[in-house]
């Protein structure tokens, strides 16, 4: 449904909307790096959800710039490795599911739902990200969240970025 939580998005669309700022932008531009190294592995079929400060206005709202994008990966396992843990050894060799290299390297707070597994077990995590995401930390108060599929590149993205300039 349209006009409803998790909003469909592109990653050119986040960088019109989100990238204001130097700081803004190294924290895109560090998850635009993420989502190259999961096809770089393989993940192809996958979606992220979006959230966390870098979505909110928190130069205005805490007087602070960004940390971090929240960003919780339902990937399809693959091919070649219909093996769960053979698929989560990839994140794990390539240092995508220890947080603190993933804030770090890719300025990103990174979780990982498996898509192939049954839907009872993804429907149990998605549901708890979905809950933890939508709500503001502090007040509880009700907030969306963006969704983005991982999609073959992100070149409008990055050229958008390469050709902005920012005025003090």
């Amino acid at each position: 449904m349209s006009g409803m939580s998790p909003y469909q998005v592109t990653t050119l669309e986040m960088a019109q909307r989100f990238c204001t700022t130097s700081e803004r932008i190294k924290i895109f531009r560090g998850f635009l790096v993420l989502r190259q190294m999961l096809r770089s592995l393989g993940f192809q079929a996958a979606w992220q959800w979006v959230d966390g400060s870098f979505c909110e206005d928190c130069e205005r709202l805490h007087s602070r710039p960004p940390k971090d994008i929240d960003v919780v990966t339902l990937y399809r396992r693959p091919s070649g490795k219909p093996d769960p843990k053979a698929a989560f050894q990839l994140l794990v060799a390539a240092n995508l599911h220890d947080r603190v290299v993933t804030k770090a390297t890719y300025h990103c707070d990174a979780y990982w739902v498996d898509g192939d597994h049954p839907a009872w077990q993804q429907n149990r995590q998605l549901t708890y990200w979905f809950g933890l995401l939508t709500h503001q930390r502090v007040t509880h108060l009700w907030k969306g969240l963006l969704s983005v599929e991982l999609g073959p590149n992100d070149d409008d993205a990055v050229k958008y970025l390469d050709g902005m300039i920012l005025t003090p």
